[in-house]
């Protein structure tokens, strides 16, 4: 299995947990808008593509107007960066930040 497959394999794998735990648990005990949003923007960025703030809204369960304000906070860490009117993308440092997040919690030096 190559790397970017494995990698592919565990983000898919967590957020699949996070939406399974609100099956179970009430989703208000987890709101992190932003983290969702980074995991779904890594995830597209693996394949080398850019998602739409609708498509990052839903995948935060937010609103597209809360989904924008959480860009503009993602953007001020430089964690991502805008392709267009409509499109996010992670930045070079968020790359960098998600892959080495990944790469800690597969092996084990959390």
């Amino acid at each position: 299995m190559t790397d970017a497959k494995r990698r592919k394999r565990a983000v898919s794998f967590i957020i699949k947990g996070r939406t399974e735990r609100k099956k179970f648990l009430s989703a208000a005990l987890f709101s992190e808008p932003a983290w969702d949003m980074l995991l779904k923007l890594y995830a597209v960025a693996i394949d080398r593509q850019a998602v739409s703030i609708q498509v990052l809204a839903g995948s935060a369960s937010v609103q597209p107007s809360t989904a924008v304000r959480w860009i503009a906070a993602l953007e001020k860490e430089n964690l991502v960066r805008r392709q267009g009117a409509d499109t996010v993308a992670l930045s070079e440092k968020g790359w960098l930040a998600m892959e080495s997040y990944f790469e800690s919690m597969s092996s084990g030096e959390m």
